[in-house]
């Protein structure tokens, strides 16, 4: 008979009664009964009682930071950079993890997953908003004219909405909250 080594506890198990499963780095992993259930529980207690208040404040802040962040980036860039959602798309799944108590599930997968929605578009908002009065402040310039405040555009006027919105954009947007969405799903082995 086959003997292995529990991943778990050093035992030798019969390869009858191994539970194969794989690690981190591709190698095979074997636990025994014991071990493997151990693992099932503790998954299991992560995804029990989160703290949803938490979760909630921390990926709003986590939210509101890398929305900035972005913004004060593309703003200084003169351009679009839109792969910050992707960094901004784990910042805020690993902020709702951490604010929940590091609990994981899917209530969580929610919570992060439309914060970062409302992050992404915010600030693609307030950076298009941001070029619109800058390039406006521009042309009256040029007629010796000064615009007398900020303007502030509907979110939802279309023409904002095409100058944010382009397939690309669309594209990033989606990987940047998918990212936060899958942060905080269940594990399991």
């Amino acid at each position: 008979m086959l003997f292995l080594i529990c991943a778990g506890c050093t035992q030798a198990i019969a390869v009858t009664d191994a539970h194969c499963f794989k690690g981190k780095k591709g190698e095979d992993l074997y636990y025994c009964s014991a071990c493997k259930q151990k693992i099932d529980v503790a998954f299991t207690a992560e995804t029990e009682n989160p703290n949803l208040t938490g979760a909630i404040i921390l990926g709003i802040i986590a939210g509101i930071v890398s929305g900035a962040i972005w913004c004060l980036v593309e703003i200084q860039a003169n351009m679009r950079v839109g792969y910050i959602a992707l960094g901004a798309g784990y910042l805020i799944g690993y902020a709702v993890v951490w604010g929940s108590g590091k609990k994981r599930g899917g209530s969580l997968q929610l919570i992060s997953g439309l914060i970062a929605l409302l992050s992404i578009v915010g600030a693609s908002y307030f950076s298009t908003l941001y070029a619109f009065n800058k390039y406006v402040a521009g042309e009256l310039g040029k007629d010796g004219r000064t615009l007398p405040g900020f303007v502030w555009l509907s979110p939802f006027d279309s023409d904002v909405l095409s100058a944010m919105i382009s397939p690309m954009t669309l594209l990033i947007w989606g990987i940047g909250i998918y990212i936060a969405f899958r942060v905080p799903r269940s594990r399991k082995i």
